[in-house]
């Protein structure tokens, strides 16, 4: 887990971080499984029949986007709320103010429990689906035992208001 500046990240005056992490680099290349394999055999394919070395180019442009992306992408706890932003051709800032967390899930699949890895998501009442999600987030379980301190807190604090 990354910890990043404080000035990265996009919080509200009087705000307090509690944590900011970043995707696992290993997204770089789990993030577009399908993408990598179709890329990489039409190169290789381009490679053999035209000897052209250089035709892992496009591979190497893949290269660059994904790592762009994996940079931008950060997750941000606060004693308020639950934000992920991140993009690179188009910006995405999701977050949820914590005392509106109705449910806080951790998903992994199997290459995610090889590598120690997992999915956290986050929705308030009244959603279909999670409207804060962190993808990638290493040592998941940890993660999701800090942030359910965090919504316990928010939680008391609202009963006591």
């Amino acid at each position: 887990m990354s910890a990043l500046p404080a000035d990265t990240v996009r919080v509200r005056a009087g705000e307090d971080i509690a944590e900011v992490i970043r995707p696992h680099w290993v997204s770089v290349f789990l993030r577009r499984p399908g993408a990598w394999v179709v890329t990489l055999a039409l190169s290789a394919g381009v490679a053999i029949a035209f000897d052209r070395p250089l035709a892992f180019g496009g591979a190497a442009l893949m290269l660059v986007y994904e790592t762009l992306e994996w940079w931008s992408r950060r997750y941000t706890l606060t004693e308020r709320r639950v934000l992920s932003e991140g993009g690179v051709l188009r910006r995405s800032v999701a977050d949820i103010r914590l005392d509106r967390v109705q449910h806080a899930a951790l998903d992994q699949t199997l290459v995610e429990r090889v590598l120690n890895l997992g999915t956290l998501g986050f929705a308030s009442s009244g959603t279909g689906a999670y409207e804060v999600v962190w993808r990638f987030v290493e040592r998941p379980d940890d993660v999701m035992a800090r942030v359910r301190d965090r919504l316990d807190l928010a939680a008391s604090d609202r009963e006591a208001a």
